[in-house]
């Protein structure tokens, strides 16, 4: 966010009302009015969310640019310039000219070395409700995480980190949907054959862009650990720390930690959440 600040296309609001005023209404519009290549990345300071205040910050369409992809994979900010397409262009070859990406193993720290363990809640502490997780359109079925990368540990297929849009459902209560084929599923159905009841499972919130990426992409194959690409990208082992209630290990630099478990013989219906493309799903 540093970087995006000093290319200077951050838009900061101290607050605004959600439950009047959409944030992800006032994102169309900029969209619609810079365009898709110039609309800038948001920071709220504070939200109101049914009808209580919570502290930011939120941040929307960080990776929106073409520049912004640049910065994250290492273009350096004195080569950014306004014309997206170059800076796509720049990003592209600093990329190939990686060429194979060799994995590195990831390296666990201690927990006095994870900025995610600085506040640890637990039992009837833990209340995701209290977080300004938003409710993105006005036909989603309640508030979504949608920018959550849930790490799953399988013995058989090793790490697995994907993005998944997760519904709230109560305090202590998240709905997960791996769609059919993607690796979380597979994975999740890969226990529930052996016979497993209970998936242990974390959702990590605030990775840095490369994990992000990783994470949010077809690049791993299915038993490619995504962090160890991801250190791969980087050139240095991505660091992580041990759950307080799992074996998981998950990144130490991260916002927040999300610990449970998935009962892998009692689905629920979940959604509907407007999807990227414009449609409810």
């Amino acid at each position: 966010m540093e970087a995006i600040e000093t290319y200077g296309n951050v838009m900061k609001i101290k607050e605004i009302d959600q439950d009047a005023y959409e944030l992800a209404g006032l994102m169309y519009k900029l969209v619609d009015k810079h365009g898709w290549l110039g609309a800038p990345a948001v920071v709220v300071e504070k939200v109101k969310i049914d009808g209580h205040w919570m502290k930011g910050p939120i941040i929307v369409n960080q990776y929106g640019l073409a520049a912004h992809e640049a910065m994250a994979v290492g273009v350096p900010i004195e080569e950014i310039s306004n014309d997206q397409i170059e800076n796509f262009k720049k990003a592209l070859k600093l990329v190939m000219d990686l060429g194979e990406i060799q994995p590195i193993k990831p390296v666990e720290v201690e927990r006095h070395q994870a900025p995610a363990k600085e506040i640890i809640l637990r039992g009837e502490e833990i209340n995701v409700l209290d977080f300004p997780f938003l409710q993105s359109n006005p036909g989603d079925n309640g508030r979504f995480i949608n920018t959550g990368n849930l790490v799953l540990i399988d013995p058989e297929k090793g790490r697995n980190v994907g993005t998944y849009r997760m519904q709230i459902k109560g305090p202590r209560k998240i709905g997960i949907n791996p769609e059919r084929k993607q690796h979380g599923w597979e994975f999740l159905m890969g226990m529930k054959e052996r016979g497993e009841k209970v998936a242990q499972a974390a959702v990590v919130l605030g990775t840095d862009p490369i994990v992000f990426a990783m994470s949010s992409s077809k690049t791993a194959r299915l038993g490619q650990d995504e962090l160890e690409i991801a250190g791969g990208f980087k050139g240095r082992p991505v660091e992580i720390v041990k759950c307080e209630n799992s074996d998981i290990t998950v990144p130490a630099h991260v916002e927040m930690i999300i610990e449970g478990e998935i009962p892998l013989d009692d689905m629920e219906e979940e959604g509907p959440f407007g999807e990227m493309y414009g449609y409810m799903g």
